[in-house]
């Protein structure tokens, strides 16, 4: 699977082609006067008349009628109606969301699935009937619908620790009731835009408060060296929501500086430091990114964001960032499918949900991934290097319905994937390279310090599952690995595959460590394809784990689930659902502490 650079000053340059259509006149010469008696001296040949389908037809079909909805959740949905009726023969149907057209269906099917949309959001919903010879209906009474919350996991503490006191000074801005002309100070002298943000320096402890409803299009939050925007460790700037209503949005955003140039939503450039950013929805950048961070920033905290149809979610680098209490969902677009994409150190991405992280890029083939660990850097001379990241800790996440988990190309050390649950997505969740992706010939060697840790891992069940196992260690044939260089602990986690453990080769020896799992096989589901390259260890066990409703996605653990005391001391000291962990004792296997 191929790895793709997401370094954030990379930019993708669309090209937009305007078509000019030139319409042809038949022109005939005008006499005056005379014996020809006003008529054209060259005669044009005529034109034949386009022939309607069936020009008697001028009766539309009657209205769509009974328009329901179903499945309805925080991003997805599905409509149903009944047929109309037409005096020839109904063709097709048109569905409209808040008045604009989104899907076409043939006379016979008449269902439709809304698939990318904003969480807790409100749409109408409307149908109408065409016929062969364009007569098109009245819509249909409109259905208003409202998406679903985002989806918070039950352990999530939130993100009140990091928000500032209900009474701090801010400046306020308000898409709706704003004036760039304002003081900003208040609610009632709002400024209008992000862009007048970038005018004013943010130092320790200021606040911005960004009004509910609000939507930006065309704009984005950019604090970059111009601004010189920076809080301090103890005192961040700190930008969170205000008022009722749809979180602030920031919609198909453009460069401050040219509003035909997509950019990133979010832009924390090299002088950005110790700057929190909560509540904000950031939807349709193309194939942007929504946010991204420079390799110099640091002390960046995002948290409680909505991302959805962009490029990539998140772009993070540099130093001691956190992602937090987020939604990146429908991350689909062609470049990347990627939710977070990451090197730096001290990083954290926590109590974080993912959904719809994959994309089909032009050749075909899916790519993506909710994390994609990415070392590899090239300047702008050519120049390529691998930088070390150190201290990344992915925990406490669901990913539901994309590519994978995770894919790994670089060097990494202290990297700990622990407490995360994985469903509705094939059966090779982790992609840890030890070849050389990057090059026709071998110059590089990427290494690893990993603990995967407590997981629960279900994925789908596919007919013909490929890759190199759940836990992949991919190896270029004619370069092994050292196995001296790298050091991986898989440990207390539940897998339930059709396919393997780790597939054809372990290429770290006795330093690839195993202990504590548990498996259930389905099918032909086994341990490892080439014998010897998985020996179960006598505290691995293979059996049902027993969750208490996995038709219900509800992999909590019954009374008697084998899981329940076999695991080793865990590194965290609470559940994805929230509930104590003992500490120092052995733990419960899988994501979920067993609860009378």
């Amino acid at each position: 699977m191929p790895i793709y650079s997401l370094n954030p000053k990379c930019r993708t340059f669309v090209l937009r082609c305007l078509l000019s259509a030139a319409m042809l006149c038949g022109l005939a010469a005008c006499g005056g006067g005379g014996g020809n008696g006003g008529q054209a001296s060259t005669p044009t040949t005529p034109t034949t008349p386009t022939t309607p389908t069936n020009p008697g037809d001028t009766q539309a079909p009657s209205v769509p009628s009974m328009l329901v909805s179903s499945s309805v959740t925080s991003r997805r949905l599905t409509l149903d109606w009944a047929a109309s009726t037409d005096n020839v023969a109904v063709t097709s149907y048109e569905v409209l969301k808040d008045g604009v057209v989104v899907a076409t269906t043939t006379s016979s099917v008449r269902k439709h699935s809304e698939t990318a949309l904003s969480s807790n959001s409100r749409f109408i919903f409307t149908v109408r009937a065409k016929d062969a010879a364009g007569n098109v209906s009245a819509q249909s009474a409109g259905l208003a619908i409202t998406t679903l919350g985002w989806p918070v996991l039950g352990g999530d503490p939130g993100m009140g620790a990091y928000r500032p006191a209900a009474s701090a000074p801010a400046f306020y801005i308000d898409a709706v009731n704003g004036n760039d002309s304002n003081t900003g100070r208040s609610a009632s002298t709002a400024w209008r835009t992000l862009d007048r943000l970038h005018n004013q320096k943010l130092g320790p402890g200021d606040v911005v408060r960004l009004a509910r409803d609000s939507v930006w299009k065309n704009q984005n939050l950019f604090l970059d060296v111009g601004s010189s925007s920076a809080g301090s460790a103890g005192s961040p700037v700190i930008i969170e929501a205000y008022g009722t209503g749809q979180p602030p949005t920031i919609s198909e955003s453009r460069a401050l500086w040219d509003k035909t140039k997509p950019i990133a939503a979010v832009v924390l450039d090299s002088q950005a430091k110790y700057i929190t950013i909560l509540d904000l929805r950031i939807q349709d950048c193309g194939e942007e990114v929504g946010v991204t961070l420079h390799k110099d920033s640091e002390g960046i905290v995002l948290g409680n964001l909505e991302i959805l149809r962009c490029g990539t979610g998140i772009g993070i680098a540099g130093t001691n960032q956190k992602v937090r209490s987020c939604y990146i969902h429908d991350i689909n677009r062609s470049n990347s499918g990627i939710g977070i994409g990451f090197q730096g150190s001290d990083l954290e991405f926590a109590w974080n949900r993912f959904a719809g992280c994959v994309t089909t890029r032009a050749d075909g083939t899916e790519d993506g991934a909710p994390f994609e660990y990415y070392g590899r850097n090239v300047d702008n001379l050519g120049v390529e290097t691998f930088d070390l990241s150190d201290n990344i800790q992915i925990h406490h996440n669901l990913v539901d319905d994309c590519l994978n988990f995770i894919e790994a190309y670089g060097n990494a050390t202290g990297m700990v994937i622990a407490y995360n649950l994985y469903i509705n997505s094939p059966a090779n969740p982790l992609i840890f390279h030890f070849d050389d992706s990057e090059h026709t010939t071998w110059t590089h060697e990427c290494t690893y310090d990993l603990t995967v840790e407590n997981n629960t891992f279900v994925p789908k069940v596919e007919a013909t599952p490929g890759g190199w196992g759940a836990y992949g260690l991919l190896m270029d044939w004619n370069h092994p690995a050292d196995p001296a260089k790298s050091h991986v602990v898989i440990r207390n986690n539940i897998l339930v595959t059709n396919y393997t453990a780790l597939s054809w080769v372990n290429p770290l020896g006795g330093n690839l460590v195993h202990d504590h799992n548990l498996f259930l096989f389905l099918d032909k589901g086994k341990l490892c394809t080439n014998a010897g390259v998985w020996v179960q260890d006598s505290s691995e066990i293979i059996a049902d784990p027993k969750f208490v409703n996995g038709t219900t996605q509800d992999y909590r653990l019954t009374v008697d689930s084998p899981a329940i005391g076999k695991g080793a001391p865990a590194l965290y000291n609470v559940d994805l659902a929230g509930n104590p962990v003992p500490a120092g004792s052995p733990s419960d296997i899988g994501a979920f502490q067993y609860v009378p």
